[in-house]
């Protein structure tokens, strides 16, 4: 019954996981940033996107082992891990004040200058305008609010890895999750491959050391999508199209894919049905967030000089807007951790130092 219990538990934590991540890529169709201008917007979608962005790097890089024992050839484990990342408080709010905006975007209020961030609180962020003079006087293209936060600062992603022993001390382990439709909030996918080799064994008198010692890398690939629907009757402004219908703004689509690598030195020593385990290394992330798809701006309309107006028209749809890399998340990183292996079953726990420090639980089947 106990076994029952801790595999409905981390499966509920595994699916939370995948839910809380595709909930934050919703939050993203509202794409009211490109409101202000394109390099305006990716400055903001940048500092918005980044804590999870990390979180989720660090979350890649966790849970790949549970001993420094590679299994005997022919040996294998089936292992159900979710890394549990926590957001730092000061990563749950960026200063839009302190961005480099060009063109007419200025904060409305420039006193309330501090928005969420994806891992921020929900509520809406400051209110920005967006205006184009012409003949002395200012235009209004927009006026909008940064996008609250999810409320989400504590970020669990699941893990489902395979590992299976090779010859002289060797393990190949594969982690897949097969893309899934989360309700309406997009799709999310996740493989990787990870490498151990025990490296106790070319020392001399290595049957007398008292504990493994391993070297293993690996890295993964996480690709998550979410729809997108940003109409031109958004902006509340005349809509003068003639090259293109409401079936064309149909396609929208915020995409985030990010990948992940660690190199790291792992002993661990084993004392009956308890493993004791740690390792040291480094870590490195990459993600990038790109916007498929037709967008409406709008533009002033100077044709008739003495009454010009905004629009959204023609010239100022854009296709694609959006392909930026976020900030990479790169360091040293040290965990320690036990395992239980009652028989065939295991439970392990571990925990990560590092900038986005990573809390890892699993439950899994070992054999050899």
């Amino acid at each position: 019954m106990k076994t029952k219990n801790s595999f409905r538990r981390i499966t509920a934590l595994a699916f939370a996981g995948m839910l809380f991540c595709q909930v934050g890529m919703a939050q993203l169709n509202q794409v009211d940033f490109i409101k202000g201008g394109l390099e305006n917007g990716e400055l903001m979608l940048k500092e918005y996107v980044t804590p999870w962005a990390n979180s989720l790097g660090a979350s890649l890089n966790g849970g790949w082992y549970n001993t420094a024992k590679p299994h005997k050839l022919g040996g294998f484990d089936l292992t159900i891990t979710v890394n549990t990342t926590v957001v730092p408080d000061a990563a749950k709010y960026f200063d839009v004040g302190a961005l480099n905006f060009t063109g007419g975007l200025q904060l409305t209020d420039q006193a309330d200058n501090m928005a969420p961030t994806i891992a921020g609180p929900k509520g809406e962020g400051p209110e920005l305008s967006y205006v184009e003079e012409f003949g002395g006087t200012e235009y209004p293209l927009a006026t909008f609010n940064t996008p609250g936060g999810t409320g989400v600062g504590v970020l669990p992603m699941p893990m489902v890895q395979f590992g299976l022993g090779l010859v002289k001390g060797t393990d190949v382990t594969v982690r897949y999750l097969p893309r899934l439709n989360i309700f309406d909030a997009g799709s999310i996918g996740i493989w990787g491959v990870g490498l151990k080799h025990s490296i106790i064994q070319w020392f001399p008198g290595s049957a007398l050391i008292p504990f493994e010692l391993s070297l293993f890398g690996a890295y993964t690939e996480l690709t998550s999508l979410a729809d997108v629907n940003f109409q031109p009757s958004a902006y509340g402004v005349p809509v003068n199209l003639t090259s293109y219908t409401d079936a064309d703004f149909d396609d929208q689509m915020i995409g985030l894919d990010m990948s992940a690598w660690t190199v790291n030195l792992i002993a661990s020593k084993s004392l009956a049905v308890l493993t004791v385990y740690g390792g040291g290394g480094y870590s490195s992330t990459r993600a990038n967030l790109y916007m498929d798809g037709y967008y409406p701006l709008t533009r002033l309309n100077t044709d008739n000089p003495g009454n010009p107006y905004v629009e959204v028209a023609d010239a100022s749809i854009v296709e694609d807007p959006v392909n930026i890399e976020v900030k990479n998340f790169s360091g040293l990183r040290l965990n320690a951790g036990f395992r239980l292996k009652l028989a065939l079953l295991t439970f392990h726990f571990d925990y990560t130092l590092a900038d986005y420090s990573v809390y890892t639980g699993g439950i899994g089947i070992s054999f050899r």
